[in-house]
């Protein structure tokens, strides 16, 4: 974890508070660290960050948010890429607590990169302070020719149709190069946990014809489970080889089927 130069290493993170919000509370922000220990990702995978933050007001702090940027190197400005802003939770007066941020890679170009957690945006002229964290992102493993883009959906939060169905709408942009064979496979998961793993479940199984610029999916959520959080990841392969779906791209945020 480095704080950047261009802000002061301590000064105190007001995390989106106002004197109306919040008026005897002090949260900070005391760091960023990656929940894994080698900060290796491959392109498609999602970085988990964790920032700390610390509350030493006499009032609990609320409505805090902290805004995050991709950089390539370890001084944060307002031309470096910004990848969105989280919420985060409520701290207790004199509490303490690691929050996740989650960063998702799909569509990245392998290379270095200084994620930067900020208390605000940065193009606004307003952030004070912010806390980069370096990792390294590596080139697909097994998709020699196929460029998938980042997974996304069409909302954030499900509910029935007049039919009674809730759609869950799905895709990803496709780009190829020299290197593209004939077919490609992608594998669509839903899991409750951002870590996608043996117990996710397998919504949909596609062929991808080289020189497709879209892939993208319709899935009908009536009969999962209610107010439950879904996370999403595509897994990828070459040739059509399910036992080979070893590229995932996961969605950073989850959809919330109501």
């Amino acid at each position: 974890m480095n704080r950047t130069a261009r802000y002061s290493a301590i000064a105190a993170v007001a995390l989106g508070l106002s004197a109306c919000d919040s008026p005897s509370s002090s949260l900070t922000l005391d760091g960023v660290s990656s929940q894994d220990a080698d900060n290796q990702y491959t392109v498609g995978e999602v970085i988990k960050l964790n920032a700390a933050l610390q509350n030493s007001g006499d009032d609990t702090a609320r409505f805090g948010e902290v805004h995050v940027y991709r950089s390539v190197d370890d001084s944060l400005s307002a031309a470096d890429t910004h990848l969105g802003r989280y919420a985060v939770a409520d701290v207790s007066a004199g509490g303490s607590r690691s929050e996740l941020v989650p960063v998702a890679t799909g569509g990245w170009t392998p290379g270095r990169y200084f994620i930067g957690v900020c208390n605000a945006r940065l193009e606004s002229g307003d952030a004070t302070e912010c806390a980069t964290h370096e990792v390294n992102v590596r080139a697909s493993l097994n998709l020699s020719g196929l460029v998938p883009g980042a997974l996304v959906v069409d909302r954030r939060t499900v509910a029935a149709d007049a039919s009674g169905a809730k759609p869950v709408s799905l895709g990803q942009t496709l780009s190829f190069n020299d290197a593209a064979t004939a077919t490609y496979s992608v594998a669509v998961y839903r899991s409750e946990s951002l870590d996608r793993d043996d117990t996710a479940t397998q919504i949909g199984f596609f062929n991808v014809d080289a020189g497709d610029t879209v892939w993208r999916a319709t899935f009908d959520a009536a009969t999962w489970d209610t107010g439950t959080d879904y996370y999403f990841s595509a897994c990828w392969a070459n040739g059509g080889l399910a036992n080979n779906l070893v590229d995932c791209y996961q969605m950073a945020f989850p959809v919330r089927v109501q």
